[in-house]
C-alpha cells in the first residue's frame, strides 16, 4: 500500500512525463511547419 505521499510523487512524475511529451511534440509540429512553410526557389 502506497503512502499519501508517495501516490502523489508517483502522479506527478507521471503527469510530468506526459507534458514533456507534448512538449516535444509541438516542437516537431512547429518544426514541420515552418520548414514545409517557406517557400522554395530554384532558380
Amino acid at each position: 500500500m502506497l503512502t499519501r505521499a508517495e501516490l502523489y510523487d508517483r502522479l506527478k512524475s507521471q503527469i510530468q512525463h506526459e507534458d514533456e511529451l507534448i512538449i516535444i511534440r509541438v516542437v516537431w509540429q512547429l518544426l514541420a511547419q515552418s520548414f514545409f512553410s517557406v517557400p522554395m526557389r530554384l532558380s
